[in-house]
């Protein structure tokens, strides 16, 4: 056989010599594929996912609605009712997280409790108090 039809591979430090054709063969394609989607097509299949921590607490004190948080200025996330929340976006392990009131609702004020701080571990204490920002004045006679 020609030495142009000749392809050399090399295995363990040996070298192999086997036609070209043998390369592309129907056979060569269909085990390439299935190597590739075995390992996701990555070059390995353990892929580890980064650590991430949701963020969350409690909201009271809240009549109305309209109540809208933010976490780190975005993810906005509207709360109607007291009660408990987590924003939808995770948060990677060791990065910060600022929970802010972005809109209160009407006639009211809202402040935040443990609002920031770096997620090591998943963040279930942050408090948002709602309460009236309506004065009244009595007059009597």
């Amino acid at each position: 056989m020609p030495a142009t039809l000749l392809t050399s591979l090399k295995s363990s430090g040996k070298s192999v010599f086997m036609p070209a054709r043998c390369l592309f063969s129907p056979f060569s394609v269909i085990l390439t594929t299935l190597c590739l989607t075995a390992c996701s097509g990555r070059g390995g299949g353990n892929i580890t996912p980064p650590i991430t921590y949701t963020i969350g607490g409690t909201v009271s004190g809240l009549w109305g609605m309209g109540l809208v948080l933010q976490n780190n200025g975005a993810g906005n996330l509207t709360i109607n009712a007291n009660g408990a929340f987590t924003f939808s976006a995770p948060v990677p392990a060791g990065a910060a997280y600022n929970v802010n009131v972005l809109t209160e609702p009407p006639n009211q004020t809202c402040t935040v409790a443990n609002g920031s701080g770096v997620a090591n571990t998943v963040v279930a204490n942050v408090k948002v108090a709602c309460s009236s920002s309506v004065t009244y004045t009595l007059e009597g006679r």
